[in-house]
């Protein structure tokens, strides 16, 4: 994919006004950046990413580590 590409209000399985965040994983990195993703110099969201029926969540703990956790459907 190459690039992000934001969903916003769509409809999905049913439920709508579902936003979302479209990317493949190999674009997906854990970056510190001492401060808030708005006031950085990188785009992006700590949160919870699909990749097909891989729910792979991402985060970072106080220290700056990152946190990665993987489940399957």
């Amino acid at each position: 994919m190459g690039q992000a590409l934001y969903r916003g209000n769509t409809t999905v399985n049913g439920v709508s006004g579902v936003h979302y965040i479209s990317a493949d994983l190999a674009d997906v990195s854990v970056r510190s950046i001492s401060g808030s993703v708005y006031s950085s110099a990188y785009p992006g969201i700590n949160g919870t990413f699909f990749s097909g029926t891989t729910l792979v969540g991402i985060a970072t703990k106080e220290d700056g580590v990152a946190v990665r956790a993987k489940w399957r459907f």
